[in-house]
């Protein structure tokens, strides 16, 4: 159940002042609330309307310490993925300004270069399941982009996952992207046609047989996959474009028989209960429960963070709770108890960060550490951690976690540098993986334990 949203292209993107990622983690209103052009009404946070303030004013000290991954695959790495194993993966960019991305693992703290399916053409690792498999993209010898797989313990055997083929032989896709993953192996993401247009696939797990689990050419996007098999196959969640212009949010699951073999499994999409007087709702997750997080959006309102605790289910509206009518609220992150994070801004416009406790009807504020001035999540555990980045009153930006019993605690800085960012935490949240500058500005690749 971990979805790829920053990693899909071949294109390491830079920070606007120094480092990586400043542009994916800091660009508070271009992430979680880049979608909300569109308004919807007020509801009330459930009955109780709770809000729980934890975290003020803690201060900026590292709460354990970062270890590198080295530079044996660049001169300036990141990571991107990080599982209950503690095995890291990310990409470098070489010294030789021209020269193509690399991907790499690193099972031992020292990163493995993983093979390119054509020689001197980028690759990129954008994440690593519990059962050691790495999953990334790559570019082939004609530049035509593939999703493909390296096992942790054979770094130099690649695996394409093919796209879907056309009929008798003829119209066959031309490329193939991941998006989403669960710890099982299965593998969700996009089969591409020669005109651009995308069919929602998934690659089962050990094969590279894609799977079509929407329409042929409908567009629809895979925004997640659970670990929880229902006829053999995970739940999918999806977005998919609709005759009005907007776009109705879908669970999709295996009707019965056996998937791809042809004979009798296939997928078939339910679409989430839509609240009254919505335009529309976008999915961003699925739980092993089958319940899912989003948002909604209502015409002349603010955009609300929705949770389905059933596909049947008309979603709860995260509204009221103590913050200010109208908030504008988008949901970022769901895990398999039911904890929800969400992104929302606050009365002077900045993007800021809330934990969700759907089952006891609470809202918690993720406060900045001291003396910053907003936050962004990129990441929630099994375990209720959530992952974040928040400026500090220098407006450096740190890494750090936070839990209900603990708040807002920062991880520190690495090698003398300024500062830090998380990229990454393992489903059980014992491990978080992020990037750093050391004293020199390089950036480094670096996983801690929780």
């Amino acid at each position: 159940m971990v979805s790829l949203k920053f990693f899909i292209t071949l294109v390491l993107r830079r920070r606007k002042h120094r480092g990586k990622h400043l542009s994916i983690y800091l660009d508070y209103e271009e992430t979680i609330m880049h979608s909300m052009t569109n308004r919807s009404h007020h509801l009330l946070f459930l009955a109780i309307g709770a809000i729980v303030l934890i975290g003020f004013g803690r201060p900026n000290v590292a709460h354990a310490s970062w270890s590198s991954e080295g530079h044996a695959a660049g001169a300036q790495c990141g990571s991107s993925g990080v599982n209950d194993n503690a095995v890291v993966v990310g990409n470098c960019t070489p010294a030789n300004a021209t020269g193509p991305l690399i991907a790499w693992v690193a099972p031992n703290g020292v990163e493995e270069l993983l093979a390119p399916l054509a020689s001197g053409q980028s690759c990129s690792a954008a994440g690593v399941t519990d059962g050691n498999v790495v999953i990334g993209s790559c570019l082939d010898a004609n530049n035509a982009s593939f999703a493909v797989t390296w096992p942790v313990s054979s770094p130099n055997s690649i695996t394409v996952l093919q796209s879907l083929p056309g009929l008798l032989g003829l119209g066959a896709d031309v490329s193939t992207g991941a998006t989403s993953f669960d710890q099982n192996g299965v593998i969700g993401g996009e089969s591409v046609s020669a005109t651009g247009n995308s069919t929602a696939v998934i690659w089962l797990n050990g094969s590279s047989t894609a799977v079509a689990v929407s329409n042929r050419n409908d567009n629809c996007g895979i925004a997640d996959i659970n670990n929880s098999n229902v006829n053999g196959a995970p739940s999918v969640a999806l977005d998919c474009p609709n005759a009005s212009g907007t776009t109705t949010a879908y669970i999709a699951q295996v009707t019965g028989g056996l998937l791809g073999t042809g004979l009798l499994g296939a997928y078939a999409k339910t679409p989430l209960p839509v609240p009254s007087g919505s335009s529309n709702c976008v999915v961003v997750a699925v739980n092993d429960n089958v319940q899912a997080l989003g948002t909604c959006y209502f015409p002349g309102g603010s955009p609300q963070a929705a949770f389905w605790p059933s596909v049947s289910s008309a979603p709860i509206l995260l509204s009221g709770g103590g913050l200010p009518d109208g908030t504008r609220t988008a949901g970022a992150f769901l895990n398999n108890n039911d904890d929800v994070v969400v992104q929302y801004q606050d009365t002077s416009g900045k993007t800021q960060s809330a934990f969700w406790d759907t089952n006891a009807a609470l809202l918690y504020l993720i406060l900045p550490v001291s003396g910053g001035t907003r936050t962004a999540a990129t990441g929630l555990a099994d375990n209720g951690t959530v992952i974040l980045n928040s400026e500090d009153g220098n407006q450096q930006v740190q890494g750090t976690k936070w839990t209900v019993g603990s708040g807002t605690v920062a991880y520190g800085d690495y090698g003398g540098g300024l500062e830090s960012v998380t990229t990454s935490i393992s489903q059980s949240g014992n491990y978080t993986a992020g990037d750093g500058e050391g004293s020199a500005e390089n950036e480094n690749a670096l996983v801690t334990s929780n």
